[in-house]
């Protein structure tokens, strides 16, 4: 091939005025690739609105970008800001373009974005790399001035809770046991010990459960805390973590649900 086609590049290709590509190509494809079979490939490069938890694109992304929660009392101004179910379905579709975009950045040969991305505030992300100006506007100023891409995920289960979706619609029922009475104590004692970022980090990572994986193929007798525990948060397994040591050990998965409620409440 090379004895071909670098001498016709070098003597039909080359003008006075530069390199004659649209020349080079079709040559290429008339005497080279006309008679290569056609190859009919879909790739699944984009997620649709809320698909980002069954998709497992919100997990990569929290791998990607650290995330930390967002304070209580900016959460709190965010929803009164935002104030219905409509609006935050329509920040929650930008939302997922935003994660769609940054678990995309460096590809799967960038497991972790340098610490100065997740500083980038959200609303700059937004015009600067997506260039979507509109959007912005329809932010709010409470996101705005408060929110950056570490606390993507954050903002996201805030505003996925306003849209009225029931978050365990997909659970699988046997993981939906009321927990025992005897339990009750002890979770009460572990959720009160918790400070505001403990609660944040695993309401985060139950929800990601409650999103994707409670489909019924995991064992319901299970602890929970042995679930759990190898999940990894901020580089970290949740059993290497201290306070996730005090989590009672013979909550069972079956009552993962009621947990979870327990621990929405809590924070």
């Amino acid at each position: 091939m090379s004895d071909e086609i670098i001498p016709f590049l070098s003597k039909q290709c080359m003008t006075q005025s530069g390199y004659d590509f649209a020349k080079a190509e079709a040559r290429l494809i008339d005497h080279y690739l006309a008679r290569v079979p056609a190859l009919d490939t879909e790739m699944r490069v984009f997620t649709f609105a809320h698909e980002q938890h069954a998709s497992g694109v919100l997990t990569s992304f929290k791998q990607k970008v650290k995330q930390t929660a967002l304070a209580p009392e900016v959460s709190e101004a965010i929803k009164r800001e935002i104030g219905s179910a409509t609006r935050a379905s329509a920040i929650l579709e930008v939302m997922e373009t935003v994660v769609s975009f940054l678990s995309a950045t460096g590809g799967s040969f960038v497991s972790r974005l340098d610490q100065s991305v997740g500083e980038q505030f959200l609303s700059q992300y937004i015009k600067t790399v997506l260039l979507m100006d509109e959007s912005v506007v329809n932010l709010g100023r409470a996101i705005v001035t408060n929110v950056q891409l570490k606390h993507v995920a954050s903002l996201y289960e805030e505003l996925t809770s306003m849209t009225n979706l029931d978050p365990l619609a997909k659970v699988h029922p046997k993981y939906k046991e009321p927990l025992a009475e005897d339990f009750k104590p002890r979770l009460g004692v572990f959720l009160d010990k918790l400070s505001e970022d403990e609660k944040g980090t695993l309401i985060s990572v139950m929800s990601d459960w409650v999103s994707s994986r409670l489909d019924g193929n995991m064992s319901a007798t299970g602890a929970i805390v042995d679930f759990l525990g190898y999940e990894v948060y901020d580089d970290n397994y949740l059993n290497q973590l201290s306070w996730f040591g005090l989590f009672p050990e013979d909550i069972p998965m079956a009552a993962f649900c009621d947990v979870f409620k327990a621990l929405q409440e809590a924070g």
